[in-house]
Order: structure tokens, then C-alpha cells, then sequence
């Protein structure tokens, strides 16, 4: 059973003393999926393209699978001490990025809690940014 949450994502991306830092409120749904927590929500019209929906599975103890879907599709696939890669859709076109996941803490229940995942990003095994993510979810 999925329920109603409030959710609050902070993040942060850049390189060396360049970074940028975008924090979000929205409403969205939680629950447990087999022993996966599943977070859910639409992003608002402020962040991107209309219509693009947000899953974020934690597997815990060390694993985030992030997906897009709408206008905008991408799934990124984040593990601590394993790069993967993932395909990501933007505005102008899909790219693919290698994900290397550095940390992935989580207090995350069917009932809320706080997500916090450190990862790099690349793009032809170069760096191209550095990513904290806190996500925190507690019912409405």
C-alpha cells in the first residue's frame, strides 16, 4: 500500500569550489515493494519538461535505482563502490554516463525517513560532476 508523503530533495552537483545546489518540495507516495521502499513523484513543471515521473527504488543496504519516465526518460542505477552505465535523457537529446555510486545511506521506511547518496558522474570516463543527493520523506 502506497502513502501520501512529503518529500524534500536536496541536491548538489559541480566540481572542486563550482557547485550548484537545487532543493525541491513536492507531495509524492511511498511504500514497500518485496523488500524494496519505493518513492514516487511527479516533478513539477519548475524543474524540467512537464509530465516526468520519478521512481526512486532503495534496495537496501547499498543500492538506489532511479527512473524517469514522461517526455524525459532515464534510469540510473547507483551502488555504492560500483560504476555502472546508465542511459540519460535531457531536453536535447540521450547520452549515455557512467554512475559511480561513493555512499548510500538510508533511514528509509514505509513510513519515511531520509535518503542521502553520494555518486560521480562521467561522461567518456571523464568526470563531469560530483552529486549529493538528500532525500527525506515523512507522511502527510
Amino acid at each position: 500500500m502506497m502513502k501520501d508523503v512529503l518529500i524534500k530533495i536536496k541536491g548538489t552537483q559541480g566540481l572542486g569550489d563550482q557547485n550548484e545546489v537545487i532543493e525541491l518540495t513536492t507531495v509524492g507516495k511511498i511504500g514497500v515493494r518485496g523488500e524494496n521502499i519505493l518513492v514516487s513523484y511527479e516533478e513539477p513543471d519548475t524543474v524540467g519538461e512537464k509530465g516526468v515521473k520519478t521512481q526512486l527504488h532503495y534496495k537496501a543496504p547499498n543500492t538506489v535505482i532511479l527512473k524517469r519516465t514522461g517526455p524525459l526518460n532515464s534510469k540510473l542505477v547507483i551502488c555504492k563502490g560500483v560504476r555502472n552505465n546508465c542511459s540519460y535523457s535531457t531536453a536535447v537529446g540521450e547520452m549515455m554516463l557512467g554512475i559511480y555510486g561513493e555512499n548510500i545511506e538510508s533511514t528509509l521506511t514505509e513510513n519515511g525517513g531520509k535518503l542521502i547518496m553520494s555518486y560521480t558522474l562521467d561522461s567518456n570516463l571523464r568526470l563531469v560532476s560530483r552529486n549529493q543527493v538528500e532525500i527525506t520523506v515523512r507522511e502527510v
